[in-house]
């Protein structure tokens, strides 16, 4: 299976990038077990470790604005004063 895939990455390799992507993987896999905290968890890592990699970041701000504390960019969205 892909996220089996994915752990044995994280657990062989050094190469950032393919941690990286490893780590996309099992965070796609976590949200759609609705697990959003353990997807956010694995999309900082590939984002710390690929500062770059659009795609995790697109997927952490997705994510982050999903978060059922009101935290993140739509948490600060909504609580904004109307100007």
């Amino acid at each position: 299976m892909v996220h089996q895939k994915a752990i044995l990455t994280l657990i062989e390799e050094v190469d950032p990038a393919r941690r990286a992507e490893a780590h996309r993987i099992l965070a796609v896999r976590a949200q759609a077990r609705s697990d959003n905290r353990s997807a956010v968890h694995h999309l900082r890592e590939a984002v710390a470790l690929m500062p770059n990699d659009a795609e995790a970041r697109r997927l952490l701000l997705a994510l982050e604005g999903v978060d059922r504390t009101g935290g993140g960019f739509l948490g600060w969205l909504l609580r904004r004063p109307e100007a």
